[in-house]
């Protein structure tokens, strides 16, 4: 990994509740609680959670594949979907599915992992033509530096580039924080 990868400046977003799904990615007992940095973004997580059920904006849990226990800030409600996948979210699921039926065309992303299911479900989300939104202060990995390159790797994707970081452009990765996303 290069020494001199850039800070992304994170930039304000707006989405529609109507189209919009908030995945949280692997917020449990053990893939979090191992991780200081993980656990340092869990407030952020629970907050936009929080915002986003207020406004009935579509929330989709992420799990590894083995059982896992969700971190009490973040539990899943009865009606919102719990996914078991490995790194790449949609591989192997019914996560496209899920978020086709709800007829939501924008993702915002958070958790854990930013090299690992942060990296991976952004690349597969846009490569399905949705529309992606990452929230860096929601974003961990196992150390400053590993996000950092995951945050720049999204939007430096080969083939769908957003190296600008345009705010929400069409099929591409924006990267943004939780208290810059407008949800109307």
């Amino acid at each position: 990994m290069p020494d001199d990868i850039p800070v992304i400046e994170p930039v304000a977003v707006e989405v529609e509740a109507a189209h919009t799904a908030l995945l949280v990615m692997d917020i449990t007992d053990p893939t979090c609680t191992k991780r200081a940095s993980c656990v340092a973004t869990v407030p952020a997580i629970a907050a936009l959670l929080e915002r986003c059920r207020a406004v009935g904006v579509r929330i989709i849990h992420t799990t590894g594949p083995a059982p896992s226990t969700f971190l009490n800030a973040v539990l899943p409600r009865p009606d919102e979907p719990v996914i078991a996948a490995k790194a790449d979210k949609f591989f192997g699921s019914e996560l496209e599915l899920r978020l086709r039926e709800s007829g939501s065309t924008t993702l915002i992303l958070v958790g854990t992992s930013a090299n690992g299911a942060l990296l991976y479900t952004s690349f597969a989300a846009v490569v399905r033509g949705f529309t992606v939104a990452v929230a860096a202060d929601c974003a961990s990995s196992d150390s400053e530096a590993i996000t950092r390159w995951a945050l720049w790797q999204v939007l430096n994707q080969p083939g769908l580039p957003n190296a600008t970081n345009t705010p929400l452009l069409a099929g591409r990765v924006t990267v943004t924080t939780s208290g810059t996303i407008s949800i109307v």
